[in-house]
């Protein structure tokens, strides 16, 4: 896919945007370019036996699995206004504000009439972890909740052991009408759960 027809193309559904990047880039500009109404993609592909998950994002990562839920335009409009908020709060609350993103974004499941479903790019570009999501046989499926959210860690190099879901895709816009700020603070004097998962090895 070339970002030039992907960048056209969301612009005249929801008016979102892409923007190439090398690979990982700095949370700063991360959020930065998400407040701009662009999403960043990263450009590179992976190689075959990497297909079923890789830590870094890549193209298929973004294109299969960011880019189709861009023009749905709450969830356009939720990873926008997350963004302005994380560029509003600063650096001293974006380890939290990224638990939002991971448990929606990347790892976002949504209840539908046919039952629940994978919308995080995460599950959605990673073949074992969207077969681990449907069946559920091996983790635990949450309502979503703001402050269980910003208290529950995770890993990034394993099936997710916990998945949070939203009822529609108007509940994400309005996680970003709440407090966050307030929630934050109240989600670091309260601590972490437990992690539902092993610690890594060194």
């Amino acid at each position: 896919p070339q970002l030039i027809d992907v960048n056209r193309r969301l612009n005249e559904t929801t008016g979102f945007g892409v923007e190439g990047v090398p690979a990982l880039i700095p949370p700063s500009r991360f959020y930065e370019l998400l407040s701009q109404g662009k999403f960043p993609l990263a450009t590179f592909l992976r190689r075959r036996e990497h297909i079923d998950y890789i830590e870094e994002p890549d193209l298929f990562h973004e294109v299969f699995g960011h880019c189709p839920m861009l023009t749905n335009q709450s969830y356009a409009n939720f990873v926008r206004h997350f963004g302005e908020t994380a560029v509003r709060l600063g650096k001293g609350y974006s380890w939290h504000l990224f638990r939002i993103f991971w448990f929606t974004v990347e790892f976002g499941l949504i209840n539908t009439p046919q039952g629940r479903r994978c919308f995080g790019a995460g599950i959605v570009s990673s073949p074992s972890e969207a077969k681990a999501a449907m069946e559920g046989k091996a983790c635990e499926f949450r309502p979503f909740d703001l402050l269980s959210v910003l208290r529950t860690p995770y890993r990034i190099d394993i099936l997710q052991p916990i998945y949070y879901v939203i009822d529609s895709f108007a509940d994400l816009e309005a996680i970003v009408e709440q407090d966050i700020e307030s929630t934050i603070l109240k989600a670091k004097s309260l601590g972490d759960f437990a992690p539902a998962f092993e610690a890594k090895a060194s």
